[in-house]
């Protein structure tokens, strides 16, 4: 019984001086930002459950439970760390002693860590992104412009992430209409990141996509299994428009386009049918156009408006004495581009590639109307890892997106947790493997 009651004791006296703290010097001594990071999976350190977990302010590990001998409740015996962040309610405890810290001791430090778990925003406040901000190092971004990274290397995920976060009417229905609390967990953990990447006020500049990515490895096992952007992006519309139904309709407004195929035989149209497409595929020729004369290689290239001719009736897909005619006839408020660069029956895809270099402006004239490019998915090789031993294996691809900021005027290119500005006369450089334009009322280029 004295033993009982000395524990009592002790616990009382460490949370009283716990919230004497924060009455006399806010959090200044009992939380340290700079080891806190609410990207992983919410899973305790000490368990691996998944259920009631906490974040000690801290020192940043995650812990279960707030009641006697629970993780949470022995750390902060054992460390003197005293506060704690719910990850269900967001709310902040003090333990041992178990009790919610009111909102009267909250400051601007404890305001930033809710906001960092759970960044909130309001409909006018988007109107004024992106913005220039600093992280807690000091460090500047554009909040909507940060790298977006995992833990396994996914970047074939993470570029797609990245390029959906700036298709606008998505991303203001995520961060704004997408309830914390929201039953389906896909859409949930989709709004998380989308908020998280035009965070404001981060703590460090780059986000994890784990809980995510982790989620999806556990729900649609063979879609992390492709190492495709094309195959995860329209998986990943087809989440939407299958779990949520207002993601469904903004996903049909504004991605979704019309194809009009005309089968015809002896110049006489037999059927004629209308196909909705939300990535648009384009096929790149293999023939040689021109030679460096600086390398003396031979490097294919094409204009992209070359590679639009077969959606206006002018190239003709031959099928026996049958011929298919393509024509755009519905365009999307934002129109997606997939290049086909690889022949996934080849016995090494990515080694045997189609190299082909796409020249493109970055405004453009389609069917009457004005488009500009915002993201632009390129493709790279990785030979480091090759050796004698595995000269007949395939090698690896590396995913980059480069983005475009509309009030900067500037593009910044993105590959795994390092980003960097882009002129926009190199980025044809590139292979270019997906593009997405938005619709803008600008001046254009025409093809």
């Amino acid at each position: 019984m004295k033993r009982q009651h000395y524990d009592s004791f002790n616990e009382h006296a460490q949370s009283a001086a716990a919230v004497k703290r924060l009455k006399n010097d806010g959090s200044s001594s009992l939380v340290q930002r700079s080891h806190l990071n609410f990207d992983f999976d919410k899973i305790c350190t000490v368990t691996l459950s998944h259920i009631n977990i906490y974040c000690c302010l801290t020192c940043g590990k995650y812990l279960q439970g707030r009641d006697r001998n629970s993780p949470a409740f022995l750390h902060s015996v054992n460390t003197y760390h005293q506060l704690y962040l719910s990850f269900h309610n967001l709310q902040l405890y003090s333990l041992p002693e178990n009790k919610i810290v009111k909102a009267q001791y909250f400051n601007e430090t404890l305001d930033s860590i809710r906001f960092a778990a759970f960044p909130v925003f309001k409909s006018s406040e988007l109107l004024e992104y992106p913005k220039r901000c600093l992280d807690i190092a000091g460090n500047s971004y554009f909040n909507g412009f940060v790298p977006l990274t995992d833990s396994l290397g996914r970047d074939f995920c993470n570029v797609i992430l990245m390029a959906i976060g700036h298709v606008i009417p998505l991303r203001d229905w995520l961060v704004t209409k997408c309830d914390r609390d929201a039953n389906n967990e896909f859409v949930k953990f989709l709004s998380l990141v989308t908020r998280k990447q035009w965070n404001p006020s981060l703590f460090r500049v780059s986000v994890l996509t784990d809980e995510l990515l982790g989620y999806l490895a556990l729900s649609e096992p063979k879609l992390l299994t492709q190492h495709d952007p094309r195959s995860f992006l329209l998986h990943i519309l087809h989440l939407m428009a299958s779990q949520s139904s207002e993601l469904k309709k903004l996903v049909n407004e504004n991605i979704q386009g019309q194809l009009e195929i005309c089968t015809n035989k002896d110049s006489v149209t037999i059927t004629k049918k209308r196909v909705p497409f939300k990535c648009l595929t384009l096929d790149l020729p293999s023939e040689s156009f021109f030679k460096s004369s600086s390398t003396k290689d031979t490097i294919n290239q094409v204009q992209l408006g070359e590679l639009f001719k077969k959606y206006y009736g002018k190239k003709e897909k031959i099928e026996g004495d049958v011929t298919k005619v393509l024509n755009l006839v519905t365009f999307p408020n934002y129109l997606i581009l997939h290049f086909n660069r690889f022949d996934r029956s080849n016995k090494c895809p990515i080694k045997n590639r189609n190299k082909t270099l796409v020249e493109f402006p970055t405004k453009m004239m389609l069917g009457g109307i004005k488009y500009q490019l915002i993201a632009n998915i390129i493709h790279n090789e990785n030979k480091e890892a090759q050796t004698l031993a595995n000269l007949a294996q395939d090698n690896e691809s590396v995913w980059s997106v480069q983005l475009f900021n509309r009030k900067e005027m500037q593009w910044f290119e993105f590959s795994k947790n390092q980003f960097k500005s882009k002129q926009k006369q190199l980025l044809f450089l590139d292979e270019t493997y997906m593009q997405f334009w938005e619709k803008d009322d600008g001046g254009t280029n025409r093809m």
